[in-house]
């Protein structure tokens, strides 16, 4: 905004070099002096009518402290973390983006086409009685090919867009023809180097023949070792070197494209090093040649030489077990979505740093499979209520350390508790009859008080 909506200023101090914050009568104001606008701060985004700002002040972890008119004191902490949020509301599965960056995106009411800046476009929906349109409504994976066809897999068909006369071809399956689509619930979609189409549904995986409308189809088969784990198709991924991987609820999958026959990946519980979990969701090969493998039941780094993985779950930081997505960022760092929120995986000293809801996140939940990096270096990852967009650099951790106050002293001695206030005491003498002691104390940074460790 180019101007402040009060004349009367109450309160004013710097904020940093190329800002001010403005408390006034009809609002709490930051201006940024270098491009002369104004923001406005919601101390109660719930609130039509902004609050009436006597004085404030900021204090060393960035929570800014307000005294407002018949409201009395409040405390807001500008987010540090720029974790875009859109299509709120939607629940959002799957992410593609064209060349001429569009971004397509797959929610449960629909495909949302989107720009670069997250503007919406269009939305695609199925239209009543016209079968040039979508099949069905609920969006589950979308990709394209080397023609500039898009294809939609959704609850109710495979789906192909022409993009250049908008003409839809919908493919279904056939219970009377072997070669049809192996199941009409279309879970994943991948067009692979070679420009082959792999398709995964509820009912096994089905291969694309080049130049027709058939299919072959790879199923489970209690009888063949060789087969398919299990029909329920998670996720699929090519890596590097060509090889194709198929993510099950029943474990990982490596096709031999020319013999048909399936590598089986399962979880041992008496062999920590098999994969951890056998529900696979999402893949990542990093830039150092680590391939990570998101499951029900932690994050695995996968040895594709030996067959072995080493596992980190919620015991090792992360916030959650359950590995929706995983993207790289250009600085070697992982960023990995849960049902927890999302968390920043630094691979050299294994630590992980963690953000929910309170950072900005569209919630705490993602789905999995919902992740994708864009041609910019922004990581995707949707969730139930919308996507969060983000440049991983712009994720700034704030490095204020904050003091830690005694606040209190009891001591144990012949039966006899005493407790005692310590906050403004400098030295404390205990006899040596003293030994059972409970020291409790506080931190001064109110900014996320809930992740003071």
């Amino acid at each position: 905004m180019s101007s402040i909506n009060s004349n009367l200023i109450n309160s004013i101090k710097e904020d940093g070099n190329n800002y001010l914050l403005i408390g006034t009568q009809n609002g709490f104001y930051k201006f940024n002096k270098v491009t002369g606008s104004f923001e406005l701060l919601k101390i109660y985004p719930e609130r039509k009518t902004p609050e009436s700002v006597l004085t404030f002040e900021k204090d060393r972890s960035g929570v800014i402290w307000i005294s407002m008119y018949n409201i009395g004191l409040q405390k807001i902490y500008e987010q540090t973390h720029s974790f875009g949020n859109y299509l709120p509301g939607n629940n959002v599965k799957c992410f593609y983006e064209t060349n001429d960056g569009l971004f397509y995106i797959g929610t449960s009411n629909g495909l949302e086409v989107m720009d670069e800046k997250g503007i919406n476009i269009k939305t695609i929906l199925p239209v009543k009685n016209n079968k040039n349109s979508l099949s069905n409504n609920r969006i589950n994976s979308v990709t394209g090919d080397k023609d500039g066809n898009l294809w939609i897999g959704t609850s109710n068909g495979l789906n192909k867009i022409n993009m250049e006369n908008n003409v839809f071809t919908v493919f279904f399956n056939d219970p009377k023809d072997e070669n049809s689509l192996a199941s009409n619930n279309v879970l994943k979609v991948l067009n692979d180097k070679s420009g082959t189409l792999w398709i995964g549904t509820d009912q096994g995986l089905s291969r694309l023949i080049p130049g027709t409308e058939k299919f072959i189809n790879y199923r489970n088969n209690e009888n063949d070792v060789n087969s398919l784990s299990e029909n329920t198709i998670l996720s699929i991924y090519e890596d590097r070197n060509n090889s194709l991987w198929i993510g099950t609820y029943k474990g990982l999958n490596k096709i031999d494209r020319e013999t048909g026959k399936f590598i089986h990946y399962k979880q041992d519980p008496g062999n920590s090093k098999t994969i951890s979990n056998n529900y696979v969701y999402s893949f990542c090969e990093d830039s150092f040649g680590n391939f990570w493998i998101g499951t029900g039941g932690g994050l695995n780094a996968f040895d594709r030489n030996s067959g072995t993985f080493f596992h980190f779950t919620e015991k090792e930081g992360l916030p959650n077990s359950v590995i929706a997505g995983i993207e790289e960022d250009e600085n070697g760092f992982l960023w990995i979505s849960t049902l927890k929120g999302i968390s920043k995986f630094d691979i050299k000293n294994r630590n992980f740093r963690n953000y929910d809801g309170g950072d900005g996140l569209q919630s705490n939940v993602f789905n999995t499979g919902s992740y994708f990096k864009s041609s910019n270096g922004e990581i995707l990852f949707g969730g139930i209520n919308g996507y969060n967009k983000f440049a991983p650099e712009n994720i700034i951790q704030n490095s204020f350390t904050s003091n830690i106050i005694l606040t209190s002293l009891t001591k144990y001695e012949d039966k006899i508790i005493t407790e005692k206030d310590i906050s403004f005491d400098e030295n404390i003498d205990l006899n040596y009859k003293e030994n059972v002691i409970k020291i409790k104390f506080a931190s001064t940074d109110y900014s996320h008080p809930d992740k003071i460790k």
